[in-house]
């Protein structure tokens, strides 16, 4: 278990300033801000559970399930009355919607809720992405300060060694000035490692809704690091890229574009509306029955197909674009995974074995 105590004085007015400006920080979820040990799956859990983007991503989604239901509803009926010196006449009309209409504004609807279930997918992977970091980032961060100090213990060790022997006549002036400053650069190194220590454990206590600056007890180690499988940048681009949630989003937004081009071509197609009444006619109560019939105007159909085939070519240049874009996102990571992959052999075969090997003969 890491215990992290990060400092006062700047970083206090820092935590007064965000408890002012975000007091929900503080009252998101009381278990978390007693001081006990928080695992990495804790720290999912509750950034998935309560942080305010994917709470705004499941309302998108609520909202478009709403917009199916209306997608589907017929026509709002009309209700008419009239009234005259010789007849008075109320009825009921309703339009009648072409064939396969409702179907098409459904699949509209059907296509925005995909949409909105990718964007919460995405909000999830994000967090789960900044609290992975955030709790590594800690722990790593710990783990630098131990090795500053003991570093700069070791120079403390040297310099004070170098002191002794100078006093005695043995070594020159020049090694302890070396000395001095080995030892300078290993207290700048611990004060950079607690600098870097206090930043990541700001970040990770606004994760979770704590002060900025409430001390942090961690119950985790960096072992737990995932170790991807070994794949090709081929492989990984045709099993990663269909699953990315942007991508799924993109395809459903060319299918919606896709429906509603074909809703603006059925805009040409004059509509109809059938109804019934019932009133006085001659001073005598009859029923009647009445039609109705919609012209649409050719300038506003023609214009309306324009702009919806510009937003589904739009659409498909976007899916275009993003595939490129996150083509080009997995090669980078897949090229500095293997460049981290060689920087760690080369660090345990050389200089680590070559360490361990001094150790032993010392």
């Amino acid at each position: 278990m890491l215990v992290v105590r990060l400092s006062r004085g700047p970083a206090a007015r820092v935590t007064a300033t965000w408890s002012r400006l975000c007091p929900c920080l503080l009252l998101l979820a009381p278990g978390l801000l007693a001081q006990q040990p928080v695992s990495l799956q804790q720290t999912l859990e509750f950034v998935l559970a309560h942080n305010p983007a994917v709470q705004a991503a499941e309302a998108q989604v609520r909202a478009a399930r709403g917009g199916l239901t209306v997608a589907g509803a017929l026509p709002s009926p009309v209700l008419s009355y009239s009234l005259s010196k010789v007849t008075d006449r109320g009825g009921i009309s309703e339009q009648v919607p072409l064939p396969g209409t409702l179907s098409l504004r459904r699949q509209v609807a059907q296509a925005q809720v995909e949409q909105a279930l990718e964007a919460l997918q995405l909000a999830r992977v994000d967090l789960a992405y900044q609290a992975r970091t955030a709790f590594f980032a800690v722990l790593l961060a710990q783990r630098q300060l131990q090795a500053a100090r003991q570093s700069l213990r070791a120079a403390q060790h040297i310099e004070q060694a170098a002191s002794k022997r100078f006093q005695a006549g043995d070594v020159a002036g020049l090694e302890v000035m070396q000395a001095n400053v080995r030892s300078a650069i290993a207290q700048r190194s611990v004060s950079v490692a607690q600098g870097q220590l206090h930043v990541a454990g700001l970040k990770l206590n606004l994760l979770l809704g704590r002060a900025a600056t409430a001390p942090l007890q961690l119950n985790g180690k960096l072992s737990q690091l995932p170790t991807p499988a070994p794949l090709s940048l081929a492989d990984l681009l045709s099993t990663t890229l269909p699953r990315q949630p942007q991508w799924r989003a993109a395809q459903a937004l060319v299918r919606e574009r896709r429906r509603e081009l074909a809703l603006a071509r059925r805009a040409a197609i004059p509509r109809f509306a059938l109804g019934a009444s019932y009133g006085t006619e001659d001073g005598e109560r009859t029923p009647g029955f009445n039609a109705a019939v919609t012209i649409p105007m050719p300038g506003a159909v023609h214009g309306a197909i324009a702009q919806a085939q510009a937003a589904e070519l739009g659409a498909q240049a976007q899916r275009q674009s993003l595939c490129i874009s996150l083509a080009q996102a997995l090669a980078a990571a897949f090229e500095q995974w293997k460049t981290a992959q060689s920087q760690v052999a080369l660090y345990q075969a050389g200089l680590l074995k070559q360490a361990q090997q001094q150790l032993t003969a010392a």
